[in-house]
């Protein structure tokens, strides 16, 4: 199992730094792949308070915890309401 902290999670989704971006995108997508991808439901916190603080749009946030919240060891709860911060 692969652990991805939060700023592998918010330079995959934000457009912040292309060169991150991209090897962020790599290592998630091959650690999906190889079936390792883990993540903790603080670190999808983490990453929802990180994209409000960005604003990042909330349709690109829904989407990205879709995606991610099916890796979390532990039932993520409703954190999505951090967006409306």
């Amino acid at each position: 199992m692969i652990f991805f902290d939060t700023n592998v999670l918010v330079y995959s989704t934000a457009n912040l730094d292309k060169d991150k971006q991209e090897t962020s995108d790599i290592l998630i997508e091959q650690a999906i792949k190889d079936n390792e991808f883990s993540l903790s439901p603080l670190v999808i916190s983490e990453f929802i308070y990180v994209l409000a603080k960005l604003r990042i749009d909330k349709k690109l946030v829904e989407n990205a915890i879709a995606l991610y919240r099916p890796f979390t060891k532990y039932p993520v709860e409703n954190v999505l309401g951090a967006l409306e911060c």
